[in-house]
């Protein structure tokens, strides 16, 4: 299905006879499959004949709304800004679930895709992230759904023709970007085995210390015990000599009445 611009709006970067295209007479037509470039705006009145998914995250203009219909799919990690009335039920960042009906008094982070089952008024500075998909509109009645395309992306190098300025600019991008990725990576791994190394170095101080206390507890008592034996041996020979002499006493006694 075809798209529709309204009057007033603007392809920018698409030139025609080394002019700007801008639809001022009357409604334009887009062919299926065509493509927008950056800057590009839709004017009030402006339809989309199908579905459409963000390759970027897009911010709404801070002095306009923009109408999501029913049958979108926000992409998490999308923005709802202050004084926006929720249609849906909405599960933010915080673990918190705002419930149709509410008009937000702060700005919230969606957690996860949110499907929309009604329409949704976005108020401006709200952003929609890259992955969420529109549904195809009919033509806005309200003072809304003013926005602007962002830059385009080449998500592979394979794809980049490097033979022009242009193109080779496009694959310094992804270069640049493929290198940020890798650093964010690597600063990962590298907080995670720092982590590993303090719990490994903690964990060998707790069993120094408690091999150390255990050797203690086992000189302690062999020190205990050496005493105890010392006493009882003491104790065994006194009362054998008490014996003795009982003995020595007795037979002095009976050698006496003997004689």
């Amino acid at each position: 299905t075809a798209s529709s611009l309204a009057t007033g709006s603007k392809l920018s970067n698409v030139w025609y006879n080394n002019s700007a295209i801008s639809v001022t007479g009357g409604s334009m037509t887009l062919a299926a499959s065509s493509s927008l470039a950056t800057g590009a705006i839709f004017a009030d009145g402006s339809s989309l004949g199908g579905a459409v998914t963000v390759k970027n995250t897009e911010t709404v203009d801070s002095s306009t709304d923009m109408l999501v219909a029913a049958g979108s799919t926000l992409a998490s990690g999308s923005k709802l800004t202050t004084g926006t009335v929720l249609t849906n039920d909405v599960v933010a960042t915080d673990g918190k679930t705002y419930t149709a009906g509410t008009q937000l008094t702060s700005d919230i982070t969606t957690s996860g895709a949110t499907s929309l089952t009604n329409a949704m008024t976005l108020n401006g500075g709200s952003t929609i992230a890259s992955g969420s998909q529109l549904a195809a509109n009919a033509a806005a009645t309200d003072s809304s759904a003013v926005g602007a395309t962002s830059a385009s992306v080449a998500y592979r190098l394979s794809d980049v023709n490097v033979t022009s300025q242009a193109g080779a600019q496009i694959a310094i991008s992804v270069a640049d970007a493929a290198l940020k990725s890798l650093d964010q990576v690597r600063s990962g791994l590298g907080s995670t085995q720092n982590q590993l190394v303090s719990t490994i170095s903690n964990i060998s101080t707790t069993q120094v210390n408690i091999f150390s206390a255990e050797s203690s507890i086992r000189d302690v008592d062999f020190a205990s015990e050496s005493s105890n034996f010392s006493k009882m041996r003491i104790l065994v020979q006194a009362s054998s000599f008490a014996m003795a002499q009982a003995n020595a006493s007795s037979k002095a006694v009976l050698s006496l009445l003997q004689g």
